[in-house]
Order: structure tokens, then C-alpha cells, then sequence
């Protein structure tokens, strides 16, 4: 009975196996009529699985024809799949380049799949102007093509040793900073985008040094910053990025009195201090899409608190669904002082973004590594801060109100150390720090 048992079991599984290779070896040796009828049909019935699946098999057997190209391209692209559409688009506009409907495609799946600059080199191809403004994000007749609008708020743990000034102390603390910057960008004819940026940051810090003053003294803080850069598109989903980075800080030492007049006290301050820095930073990359894959190569070079630095970088983004859905970026960064031979730091940021539904996005990110004098956001921020950053973790959120109008907000933790003296003794002194960053984007 259990050998019984046992043939039948043998016997269904050669009868299976011989289906399945007999089905494939039928599928292998349809031929091209054959398939077309069934991607056809396919088609119609939106099987859009079946579809890609005997697409496959075909163009593995060397089955290629135009209309086959045209569905598979179709088929992932209503799998929300873009960047695996492309390349089935991009063969069927090298045939028919006159193909409005297969441009479109090709336009929109490069859009939706993060490749913006390949995006734009579809839209100028059309043949009116009227096509072109149809479907674009941004208008190309207009010499700025968008506005953002940012504020920001940082907040700071009480991390003071002493409330008082007293002799053998001496610390410098963050009371509040405050941020503000607008941000233009132009999308040139010339496949390039130009971005300007200008930013304030204000604050106040307070210093206990006996040296100076008995009293507590209030540090004003300024800090300018114009951004440029330049973005080159040199071929498929090639990319050339220039950027240039000006900061000026002022600090203005200010001792609190209390003065009397009649019988009212009232603050006042003495001017002690007033001194005026200049930071600057370059950056240059390099950035290639390879599939779902894309590739950064880059480095800055900056002068940043009388220290000279070099920073390259390689940041890696994955799109597992070929989509902006789900993907994820990670960047490595290696600095270098110049000035002080032994610093040198590596620096992980890793983030997991996700677009949720067509009008709504999440981010989560966070970095790990000392931050002193670091460039950051493609050359637009420098990280000049008075004490070093150990790490951060936040998140944001994107609301598009439309194509052309978007709201976004970020909030940050950050891990710093805060160095003070204590009887001729540094001691490191670790403090958390929290902001939220809110702001507007224009397309026009």
C-alpha cells in the first residue's frame, strides 16, 4: 500500500512537470501573430501581469515587435512602475518620434519616476507650444519658475551649569534662533536649472565669562547666506550640479545692567563686543540613474570658522517599485580639515521617503556623525554652530494643493555637546535641541 501510495505521488509529479514544460515550450514557440492576439487581448482586459509575463517570455526568445514594446510600456506604467515604462517608451518614440500619445507617456513616467531633467528634454520635443503648456509643471515662457517660502524655530534644553556668573566657569549657551529664507529657481531652455537662495538666521546666546563681565552677557547673532547653483543635464539621466555658498556673521557682546530713573529699574546694555565673519563653500557633483538606482558623486570644499575643509560624498537613492511611492537615499560623507590634520570624521545620513497618495508625502530621516563645520543640502547649509552635533532624527510631511502649490513641514531633533570650563577643566556637557521648519512652494 505505501509503495502504491508512494508511484501515485511519482506519478502526478511527472504528470505536472511535463504540463508546465509542455506549456512553456508552447508559449516559447508562439509566434509573432500568436502573441500579438494575446498582449492584445491582454490589453483590453487590463491584465496587465499576464501581459508583462508573456512579454517577457517573448522578447527572452528574441519575439520583438513594435506593438509588443507599446503595451509592455503601458502595462508598467498602470503598474505604477515608471521606471521599468521607460525604457519599452523610449524604443517606441525612437520609431515613431511622432507619436504625441507615446511621448506623453515617456514624459510622465520619467516625471513620476524622479527624473526630472529627463522629463524636460520629452517636453520640449513637442510640436506646439500649446501641447507643451498642456502637460508641463512649470511655465516656460516665465523667467522665474518658482518660489519657496521658509521659516523655521529652534528650541534648546536649559543646559546652563550655573544661572550665575561665577569665577572659576566659563560657557557659552544658545538662548533661541529663528530662520527665514526664500528660494528662487528658473528652468532654463538649455536643460539647466538655477537656484538662489537667501536666508537669515537670528539669535541670541548667552555667555558667562568673568573675564569679560561679572554679569551675564547677551550675544546677538546675525548670520546672511546666498546660495547659487547650477544644474547641467549632459545626456540621460546624467546630471552636472555647481553650487556656491556666501555666509556673514555678526555678533554683538552686550553686558545687561539694571539703571534707575525716579523709581523705576530698567535694563540697559554696554556694547563690549562687535565682530564681523565671512564663511564660504563650493560644491560640485556628479549624478547618474541606472535603473532603479541613482548615483551621487560629489565633494565640497569650504572655509568655515578660519578652517579649510574638503568633504566628498556618495549618496545612493533605491526606488524598489520603480516609483516615488517608496524609496529610500543614503549619503556618505568623509571630512577632512586641512587645518587640523587629525580631523577627520565620516558621516551616515539615511532617509526612507513615501508618497502616500498623489497629494500627500512622508519622510523619515536621521544622520549619525560628529558635525563641525560640515556642508550639507548640496553646498546650501553650513553647519558653523557653536557646539558639535552627535546626531539628529525627524521627519516631514508634503501636501500638494496642486501641481503648482505645495505646503511642507519638518521636525528635527538634534543631539549637540556643548563644551564649557570648570576650574581651567573641559567638560563636554550634551544638550538636545528641537525646530520645526514650515514653508510654501509656487510652480509657475
Amino acid at each position: 500500500m505505501k509503495h502504491l501510495k508512494f508511484n501515485i505521488i511519482f506519478l502526478l509529479l511527472i504528470i505536472t512537470s511535463g504540463w508546465n514544460s509542455t506549456r512553456l515550450l508552447a508559449q516559447e514557440n508562439l509566434s509573432i501573430i500568436e502573441i500579438d492576439k494575446l498582449t492584445y487581448d491582454y490589453f483590453n482586459q487590463k491584465k496587465w501581469d499576464e501581459l508583462i509575463d508573456l512579454g517577457k517570455q517573448s522578447l527572452k526568445n528574441n519575439i520583438d515587435f513594435y506593438y509588443l514594446q507599446y503595451r509592455m510600456g503601458i502595462a508598467y506604467y498602470n503598474k505604477r512602475n515608471y521606471r521599468k515604462a521607460i525604457p519599452y517608451f523610449e524604443n517606441v518614440v525612437s520609431i515613431t518620434p511622432e507619436d504625441a500619445i507615446a511621448k506623453e507617456y515617456l514624459y510622465y513616467s520619467y516625471l513620476f519616476g524622479l527624473q526630472v531633467e529627463d522629463a524636460r528634454n520629452v517636453l520640449v520635443s513637442f510640436n506646439t507650444a500649446e501641447h507643451r503648456e498642456k502637460i508641463s509643471f512649470y511655465n516656460q515662457e516665465k523667467t522665474i519658475n518658482g518660489v519657496s517660502l521658509n521659516y523655521k524655530n529652534i528650541l534648546f534644553d536649559d543646559y546652563a551649569i550655573n544661572n550665575t556668573v561665577v569665577d572659576n566657569l566659563t560657557q557659552r549657551t544658545r538662548n533661541s534662533l529663528s530662520y527665514y529664507s526664500v528660494n528662487l529657481f528658473n528652468y532654463a531652455a538649455n536643460s539647466s536649472i538655477f537656484d538662489f537662495n537667501l536666508s537669515l538666521l537670528s539669535g541670541k546666546n548667552s555667555i558667562y565669562d568673568i573675564a569679560y563681565s561679572p554679569k551675564i552677557i547677551e550675544e546677538k547673532m546675525k548670520q546672511y547666506q546666498l546660495y547659487f547653483s547650477w544644474n547641467k543635464h549632459i545626456g540621460k539621466g546624467t546630471n552636472l550640479k555647481f553650487g556656491l555658498t556666501y555666509m556673514n556673521e555678526t555678533l554683538d557682546w552686550n553686558e545687561l545692567q539694571q539703571t534707575t530713573t525716579g523709581n523705576v529699574n530698567s535694563p540697559n546694555q554696554t556694547l563690549i563686543y562687535n565682530g564681523s565673519f565671512s564663511n564660504f563653500a563650493s560644491y560640485f557633483s556628479f549624478s547618474k540613474t541606472m535603473k532603479n538606482v541613482d548615483f551621487t558623486l560629489a565633494s565640497s570644499f569650504s572655509r568655515i570658522n578660519s578652517n579649510s575643509l574638503i568633504q566628498p560624498s556618495i549618496s545612493i537613492s533605491y526606488f524598489p517599485l520603480g516609483n516615488a511611492s517608496l524609496y529610500t537615499k543614503t549619503d556618505v560623507f568623509y571630512q577632512h580639515n586641512f587645518t587640523y590634520q587629525s580631523n577627520k570624521n565620516i558621516v551616515l545620513k539615511q532617509s526612507i521617503n513615501s508618497t502616500i497618495s498623489p497629494n500627500f508625502g512622508l519622510n523619515i530621516f536621521g544622520l549619525y556623525g560628529k558635525i563641525f563645520n560640515f556642508v550639507d543640502d548640496e553646498g546650501m547649509t553650513m553647519y558653523n554652530n557653536l557646539d558639535a552635533l552627535n546626531y539628529w532624527y525627524g521627519a516631514s510631511a508634503n501636501y500638494y494643493f496642486s501641481n503648482k502649490v505645495q505646503f511642507y513641514i519638518i521636525l528635527k531633533n538634534e543631539g549637540l555637546i556643548n563644551q564649557y570650563t570648570q576650574d581651567e577643566i573641559i567638560i563636554d556637557n550634551p544638550y538636545n535641541s528641537r525646530s520645526i521648519l514650515m514653508g510654501m512652494q509656487f510652480n509657475f
